[in-house]
């Protein structure tokens, strides 16, 4: 029941699982916006992976789920945005568990020819 302002209502809210409550706790949920060469915005995903996976199998996940909307063979990343303004480029070791999506805007882009190989900070 949920109580409103001056009394109590007989309503009840429930939400309809697509699988068992506990491997959904096992699970994280990352909302992962996916930016082309050009830099406009292709798909967003949200990708449920084990809560202790690296940024290396979320890109892997964003690749399955892309198909041929991604260069063969072409290196991806994983950025934090905050404002409009890149704050931290997620390197493939870090685990997700630190990843919070609600406070920042989580990017997956081509790492273009250009930078591949230089030093980005």
């Amino acid at each position: 029941m949920l109580p409103s302002f001056h009394d109590a209502k007989d309503i009840l809210y429930f939400e309809i699982l697509d699988m068992p409550l506990a491997e959904l706790e096992r699970l994280k949920t990352l909302k992962v916006c996916f930016h082309g060469r050009d830099t406009k915005l292709v798909e967003t995903f949200n990708i449920r992976i084990p809560r202790d996976s690296c940024v290396s199998d979320v890109l892997e996940e964003v690749r399955g789920k892309l198909g041929n909307k991604v260069t063969p063979g072409c290196e991806l990343r994983l950025l934090e945005i905050y404002r409009a303004k890149i704050y931290k480029v997620l390197p493939g070791t870090e685990k997700i568990e630190s990843i919070d999506d609600h406070y920042w805007y989580i990017r997956a882009e081509e790492v273009v020819q250009e930078e591949d190989g230089a030093d980005v900070a």
